[in-house]
């Protein structure tokens, strides 16, 4: 048993290392030779205080000419090809486009802009923009464009209201739109266009990943202007749900499953097999303890199978197996073999454990503390069980009762990484913010790659 005890330790994530952040915004108001425009200076401004707040390093630049913007624009894409660790955020307020299905970003002097011919030498094709963005090679470029307004340019005949969506788009890639194809955003009353203003909001916002910023914003515009402005979000990057571009949130508290560092009440021993050339049951569940240690799951369930086919009354290797699955995610199956551990050997205290841990991925908080209660009664110095509540607690928002429990646990194993790092959780949900750090900072130390409020 001390052997399936010591292979069954889950090793602490990895300190994920924050990106590098790099921004281009432009905001075009002042124009000459067409409509100016209020808002987009504005908009470009308060978008680079956003997110400089948030990290990245930005260029800005305002009523800028056409020799302005592609320098600029050049310069970004030399920017991103630096690192493949890199955001890069591409901004654009002012006047925009279409022609024969492209779109067109519109520098200030367009007073020479008098046919669709100039319009493609002397404006800014964003399709051009895009492919400089995709052979950068970075890993997520995202690209608001806050330029959906009637066409400016009376002698245009191909040129629709508002963008077009684009046909190609980067790998890696968010492109937003103020509204949707083909209709005109709202420009706004106050400081910021309508699009801004609750794009600024939801970057200012703790917390949010990258696609939790723009479904909000969406979700934003769509209710403030009543249904008539409506943004489109096209991405080709399957991780949005998963990056941040500010801080990310602590990680919810749900637990790894682990067991007890050191044993409480066990099966007896079980006595040693007769002499045979054929593998016994404890053959099978050694072999299994040893495809655990590898953290290979597959071959320890196949292992642990062979062993209760030749004895069904194996509660250990119930319990192996029951960890094999809770580490795969099949709980279900997990708490049946743990029920089975437990029918075999009542006061079994890792069984009741693992179910408990099992019961609280499911996020049946109430099941599991009661199991986390009884590996506690029958081991009254479970560390693990004792941590294994506290995260049922955290889980229930109940941080009193949670940061008692690692207490618990800590005074018990004073290397006890994982309970330190979830009681700084604990701790920062109930507002204590040094206390978190020193909790966080404690559990790097023990080698955990510990989140850290700033």
């Amino acid at each position: 048993m001390k052997k399936l005890l010591a292979v069954l330790f889950i090793f602490a994530s990895a300190f994920a290392f924050g990106q590098q952040k790099r921004a281009l915004v432009i905001g075009n108001s002042n124009y000459v030779g067409i409509s100016s425009l209020k808002n987009p200076v504005n908009d470009a401004s308060d978008i680079e205080a956003a997110l400089k707040r948030l990290g990245f390093t930005v260029k800005t630049v305002l009523d800028g000419s056409y020799t302005e913007m592609e320098n600029a624009i050049m310069n970004f894409e030399k920017s991103l090809r630096a690192s493949k660790n890199t955001y890069g955020f591409f901004f654009y307020a002012g006047h925009g486009v279409q022609a024969d299905g492209s779109n067109y970003l519109i520098p200030v002097r367009a007073d020479s802009i008098r046919s669709e011919s100039h319009l493609r030498e002397q404006a800014v094709s964003l399709n051009t923009i895009l492919d400089n963005l995709d052979k950068a090679g970075n890993e997520l470029n995202i690209i608001v464009l806050d330029a959906c307004r009637d066409n400016p340019f009376g002698w245009s005949r191909s040129a629709g209201r508002g963008l077009s969506v684009v046909s190609h788009q980067p790998s890696g890639s968010i492109i937003m739109y103020a509204t949707a194809a083909n209709t005109k955003a709202d420009d706004g009353q106050g400081r910021n266009s309508p699009f801004t203003a609750h794009l600024l909001n939801n970057l200012r916002a703790n917390g949010l990943s990258v696609y939790e910023v723009f479904e909000k914003t969406m979700g934003d515009v769509i209710r403030a202007s009543g249904g008539k402005q409506h943004p489109e979000i096209r991405s080709s990057y399957s991780r949005a749900s998963k990056a941040y571009l500010g801080q990310s949130p602590p990680p919810e508290p749900v637990p790894h499953p682990r067991p007890a560092p050191e044993p409480g009440p066990v099966p007896p021993p079980r006595p040693n097999p007769e002499p045979s050339p054929f593998p016994s049951a404890k053959d099978y569940f050694d072999k299994g303890c040893l495809f655990t240690q590898r953290r290979d799951w597959d071959l320890a369930i196949a292992e642990y199978n062979q062993a209760l086919k030749l004895d069904a009354s194996y509660a250990e290797a119930y319990y192996g197996r029951g960890m094999a699955y809770t580490y795969k995610r099949r709980f279900d199956q997990a708490i049946i073999d743990f029920n089975k551990a437990i029918t075999l050997y009542p006061n079994y205290a890792e069984a009741y454990y693992g179910r408990g841990m099992a019961y609280t991925y499911k996020r049946r908080f109430d099941q599991a503390i009661i199991d986390f209660n009884k590996a506690i009664t029958l081991h009254p110095n479970y560390a693990e069980a004792y941590y294994g509540r506290g995260m049922a607690y955290n889980n229930k928002r109940d941080f009193d009762r949670a940061i008692r429990d690692f207490n618990q646990a800590i005074r018990i194993n004073p290397d006890y990484a994982e309970a330190c790092y979830n009681r700084g959780m604990a701790y920062e949900r109930k507002g204590n913010r040094d206390q978190a750090n020193a909790d966080y900072a404690r559990a790097r130390e023990l080698g955990h790659g510990g989140y850290r409020l700033r």
